[in-house]
């Protein structure tokens, strides 16, 4: 039950760490900060989990009185309690590199909208939009596969 109970603190804790995370204005700064971000997100996952699971072991070998043998059985199921609890709070991590990922995207792609709204011009050129997008699902896959051949 302790272990549950330790999973929604810490759990709890990161989604508010990457929530405070990314309030922060980064689209004066997006290209330094982006990494920063991301980074600090991952120390501060791997901080709350190993906080936390030291405070359990606090709360959980502080109030007995346990010989040496007790408390070094302890402190390896805390060592695998640790791992699942570190694992639940990196997916925050990884919800907040995804984020950041799309921004990116987002940025990177959005000067070549003029482009692509030329290339595929629907309304003047429907059937030539139809027949460039369907080339390129032909072209491409079969590229990639020849590719693979040619590695394997």
């Amino acid at each position: 039950m302790e272990i549950v109970v330790v999973g929604f603190v810490s759990d709890y804790l990161a989604l508010g760490k990457t929530r405070l995370l990314l309030r922060l204005n980064i689209d004066r700064y997006w290209s330094a900060a982006i990494g920063l971000v991301a980074m600090a997100d991952i120390i501060l996952s791997l901080a709350i989990s190993f906080g936390i699971i030291v405070l359990f072991g606090l709360v959980v070998t502080l109030p007995s009185s346990m010989n040496m043998a007790t408390q070094t059985f302890t402190m390896a199921n805390m060592i695998n309690i640790w791992v699942p609890l570190l694992l639940s709070t990196l997916f925050t991590s990884i919800w907040t590199i995804l984020i950041l990922i799309s921004i990116t995207a987002i940025k990177v792609l959005a000067p070549s909208h003029r482009f692509i709204t030329w290339f595929f011009d629907v309304d003047k050129h429907p059937v030539q939009a139809i027949g460039i997008v369907a080339g390129t699902l032909v072209i491409v896959p079969s590229l990639i596969w020849s590719l693979m051949w040619a590695v394997i």
